[in-house]
């Protein structure tokens, strides 16, 4: 099912996998960086209210790119090697894909301004 909007309510599960990313990263390093993604895209969304329009498609492509193993690494390899969270998070509104090739065979889904579930709410 998707929606035009959601409620803050959503972002729990997001919060959750953020902070055990955060905990985790002096097991593995490299996790630091989608961590610190997670948390940039929390930071951006508005403090009140539902969330829709730009952060909701912000959101899916957060929500897409951590459902895309190959995809995540090489995003995270492009922060540590200097690329920012914030054009990151730009690129995932936009369309925009990893410099590096990935070797995923899934097609990258459209973004649109309808955000599905994944099992979130």
């Amino acid at each position: 099912m998707s929606k035009s909007m959601i409620t803050r309510k959503a972002l729990s599960p997001l919060k959750n996998i953020q902070q055990k990313l955060h905990d985790l990263s002096f097991i593995e390093p490299r996790v630091a960086p989608v961590s610190s993604l997670i948390q940039s895209a929390l930071d951006k969304i508005p403090s009140k209210g539902a969330i829709s329009g730009t952060s909701l498609l912000m959101l899916n492509g957060l929500l897409t790119l951590l459902n895309d193993t190959a995809a995540l690494t090489n995003y995270a390899q492009e922060i540590i090697d200097g690329r920012s969270n914030d054009s990151v998070l730009d690129g995932l509104i936009s369309g925009d894909k990893p410099k590096k090739e990935t070797k995923s065979k899934k097609s990258s889904p459209q973004v649109s301004n309808q955000l599905e579930s994944l099992g979130l709410w």
